[in-house]
This record gives C-alpha cells, structure tokens and sequence, in this order.
C-alpha cells in the first residue's frame, strides 16, 4: 500500500509537470512573473482560501465517513462501500467530464451578464445532466446483483445498498452542478463556501449519529442524500439572490419533474422483467440491461426534449445515417 501510494503520487506529479512544460512552451502567457497589482494578488488569494476550505470540508468529511464505517462496523462493510465506490466513480467521472464542458460557458455568461442566457444554459446543463445519470442508475440499479455476482462471485453484505445509495446521491450532486458553477463565478465566494461547508459537516455528524443510534452501515450514505438535497436547497436560493430572474420553480420543473415522467417507462419494464429469470446471468445482465438502456433513451427523447432539441437529434442522425449510406456506396 505504501509503494501504491508512492507510485500514485508519482504519477500525478508527473502529470503536473508535463502539462506545466507544455503550456510553458506552447502559450507565452505561461510563465513564471513578480506580480505587481497587489489588489488582485489578494482578491485571487482570497479565493483560492476559501475554496481550499470548502473542498477540504468535503474530503474530511467523505473520508471521515468511511472511518466511521471502519470503526462501527467489520473490513467486510468497508469493502462494501469500496466496491459501490468504483462502480459509482465510473457514473460521476461520465458526468463530470460532460458538465466541463458547460463551464466556461457558465463562467462566461455571468461575467458578462447575459443572465438570460446563463439562466436557460444553467438550466439545460442540470436537465441532461441528470439525463445521463439516468442512463447508468436504471439498468445498473435493476441488475446489480446479476453484476456484482459476474463481477465478484461473492461479494459482502449492504454492497447492493451502498451502490442504488450512492448512485442516488451522485444524481442529486450532479443536477445543482450548474449551480455551483454560477456561484464559482463570483469573485466573492465567501458566504457560498461558508454555507456549503457547514452543511457538508452535517455528513459526519449525521453518519455519526446514525451509527451510534444502530442503523445499517449504509445509512452513512442515506444521510450523504439528505444532505445532498440540503445543499441544493441552499444553492438555489444563492443563485436566487444573485439572480433575481432565477426561477427556482422552472428549475424544479425542467429537472425534477421531467426526471420522474422518464423514469416511469423503464420503471415499469424493469419491474416486468424482474420476474423473467433466465439460465445465464451474464445473458440477463446484457439482454436486461441494454433493453433498460433502450427504454430510459426513448422515454428521454418523448419526454425530457423539447421540440427543437429532438428536431436537432432527428437531423443529425439523418445526416449521419445519409452519410454513411453513401460511403457504403
């Protein structure tokens, strides 16, 4: 483990320096200069503090749940909540590298003050973001035990719960994404990050409390929900604040309801399918899952677009089915 460690770190600092070396080379913009505005050297480090702080908050409280887990209860659960993390790590890096792309468009907009455009792109951002969460906690929610069985053989006890838990919470995360990138855009963000790191210290105590009082290992993750929807909450009402026009309504709307019209077809098809069981549960696992898939894809094309977005879709799909028939030609 201590050669792992090493070898990690390694790596990342290998990784830092390339990337230092070729924007360095590449953009002349990069390089090392005495800074002389001493205002913005304050209000840059300011920022950075208070950043710091809140993503601190976040990875004492995180680990600090899993030491909570290791200590009230046997390795086993501990591998449990191991193993939810790596299927979960897959969903939140897919969704994470999609929202990456929203952000200097959020950052830009708000800068300039196009708050009607940020508003309507804040708002697409969070409504497929929470479609391509969607995709993954349908099909691996239905199937789990069929994949963690090909996966692992046999594995611990409150797996199952520790993965539909966490892939739960990491839906709720992913939706107010855009809203904490129009909070990030602010060069104040000390009320936010002191907001936001008082609720995430709710994820100890709460796991805490839970655990003390007798509740299953994976109720540490139960309460990462609740908090989870806490500071939603409370990012709403930050954007509100900053942004009159925000409508924390319509947001609900777009998001929220849109999401339960989808979820009910596959909900129903996977509740029908559970009673098939056939000889193979890698031939579930991929027949069931992809049929999953299919169902959550077109009842996200009936019901989560508007008219111009599946108008968009039937064009490109068209023209790229065009295409390739005329390359085959």
């Amino acid at each position: 483990m201590i050669v792992y460690a090493v070898l990690l770190t390694l790596t990342q600092l290998i990784v830092i320096l390339l990337n230092g070396a070729y924007c360095h080379r590449k953009f002349s913009m990069c390089h090392f200069q005495r800074p002389h505005d001493k205002n913005l050297l304050k209000e840059i480090f300011g920022y950075m503090g208070w950043n710091l702080a809140g993503q601190a908050m976040v990875v004492l409280t995180n680990q600090g749940v899993t030491v909570l887990v290791n200590m009230f209860f046997n390795v086993a659960a501990n591998a449990a909540m191991g193993v939810s993390n790596q299927i979960t790590h897959i969903v939140s890096n897919f969704v994470s590298n999609f929202q990456i792309a929203f952000n200097p468009q959020i950052t830009k907009l708000y800068v300039s003050k196009e708050t009607d455009e940020l508003i309507k792109l804040a708002n697409r951002c969070s409504r497929i973001s929470s479609y391509l969460v969607l995709v993954f906690i349908i099909p691996i929610s239905f199937q789990i035990h069929n994949f963690l069985t090909i996966w692992l053989d046999e594995y611990p006890d409150y797996t199952v719960e520790f993965c539909i838990y966490t892939l739960i919470a990491i839906f709720i995360d992913a939706i107010s994404a855009p809203l904490w990138m129009i909070l990030a855009s602010d060069k104040n963000i000390k009320k936010y990050q002191t907001v936001l790191t008082t609720i995430y210290s709710f994820n100890f105590l709460g796991a805490l409390l839970a655990l003390w009082l007798g509740a299953p290992p994976y109720s540490v993750i139960v309460v990462r929900i609740f908090v989870y929807m806490l500071a939603v909450s409370a990012r709403l009402l930050l954007v509100k604040e900053k942004l009159p026009m925000f409508s924390i309504n319509q947001w609900l709307w777009m998001t929220l309801a849109r999401t339960c019209k989808i979820v009910i077809l596959p909900f129903l098809l996977m509740i029908l399918l559970s009673q098939i069981h056939l000889n193979s549960r890698f031939l579930e696992l991929i027949l069931f899952s992809g049929l999953s898939f299919l169902m959550v894809c077109i009842s996200i094309y009936l019901f989560g677009l508007d008219q111009k977005e599946r108008a968009l879709i039937k064009e490109k799909v068209i023209v790229k089915f065009f295409h390739h028939h005329n390359n085959d030609r």
